[in-house]
């Protein structure tokens, strides 16, 4: 009698409880490793940007030759994301802007899409 007064008050997970459990998780793993690489990209551009905003001399380069560079190194890391459209190289208030903003939308499952925006401003005296 103690026994089975013992079983039927164990408490746990049931099955459904562990399977919504698992569908959550791999949920989430599978929406985070969709994301991941945008987040690398973004990074590996924001590091770019400001190795080229160290470069000697930079104040004296066309925006031509800023560009250039900038290509040069997308190239030389095999990034493909980000477009010179989305990149702006100008003057504000006498600082050298290098700048840039881009969108990347990842396709998740079924009809559910991510949009992740990304932005960027390195301003040099």
């Amino acid at each position: 009698m103690n026994q089975a007064n013992r079983l039927s008050k164990q408490s746990g997970m049931t099955v459904i409880g562990f399977l919504i459990v698992v569908v959550i998780v791999a949920s989430l793993a599978t929406i985070s490793v969709k994301m991941l690489p945008a987040y690398a990209d973004y990074y590996m551009y924001r590091d770019l940007f400001d190795r080229v905003a160290e470069t000697p001399n930079i104040r004296s380069m066309t925006n031509s030759q800023i560009e250039a560079s900038i290509i040069k190194r997308m190239r030389t890391n095999q990034l493909k994301t980000l477009k010179m459209d989305d990149v702006f190289i100008g003057d504000d208030n006498g600082l050298l802007v290098l700048e840039f903003a881009y969108k990347v939308e990842k396709h998740i499952g079924g009809n559910v899409d991510v949009v992740m925006t990304f932005e960027y401003t390195k301003e040099i005296e």
